[in-house]
């Protein structure tokens, strides 16, 4: 796994908190944009690329920068949006199941 240090990291350190961090910020907005402005599908698939892309910003930077300086925000900041992609993950299967359960009662 020495291309993906981020996912190393993640299973040999305690950057679960960051990730499980990442993963309740990105429920809780999703909650709060949800019962807002009514998420739509397509915004959902928005944030789920953009957390993605910013993921594989940081792991793709990680690869190539050995600085410690720039290495450790790109760390975190790539911990966090992989949770964040996985709780956004989470809140769109959620939502699409309570949404054909609602369409399934009526």
């Amino acid at each position: 796994m020495q291309y993906l240090p981020i996912v190393q990291e993640l299973f040999e350190s305690n950057s679960l908190y960051i990730f499980l961090g990442g993963a309740v910020a990105a429920l809780i907005v999703a909650a709060l944009l949800t019962v807002l402005i009514k998420l739509s599908r397509k915004t959902k698939i928005i944030l789920l690329c953009i957390t993605a892309a910013i993921y594989v910003v940081c792991e793709a930077g990680l690869n190539i920068t050995s600085k410690y300086s720039i290495g450790f925000p790109m760390f975190f900041i790539g911990t966090f949006s992989l949770g964040a992609f996985v709780g956004f993950l989470i809140a769109a299967v959620v939502s699409a199941i309570r949404n054909k359960k609602n369409n399934s009662d009526t």
